[in-house]
């Protein structure tokens, strides 16, 4: 419904993507994380929610990514965890 009364509003777009991974429509999840994105370019936790939900499709390459989009977005927020969090992801996955 927020969306519908609020069409510029990016963390419905993010709960929802949420909503849709853990019901495991994936491609309605990614679709929103899109959204998300091409709202706030520098929203660190989409690109994050956005590779989980790669990584759960099996598409490495594109959860690497998103991880790595993502670090680089927490390091020059400032936000030490959740950078060394998206790290220890990428690492993972190579």
């Amino acid at each position: 419904q927020v969306i519908k009364i609020q069409p510029d509003y990016t963390d419905a777009y993010i709960n929802r993507g949420l909503i849709y991974a853990t019901l495991g429509e994936y491609e309605k999840a990614i679709v929103d994380y899109d959204q998300a994105i091409q709202l706030q370019p520098d929203y660190a936790n989409a690109y994050y929610n956005r590779g989980n939900t790669y990584k759960k499709l099996e598409d490495k390459q594109a959860a690497i990514r998103d991880y790595q989009k993502a670090a680089e977005l927490y390091q020059s927020q400032g936000k030490t965890d959740y950078y060394q969090n998206a790290i220890n992801q990428v690492n993972r996955l190579q």
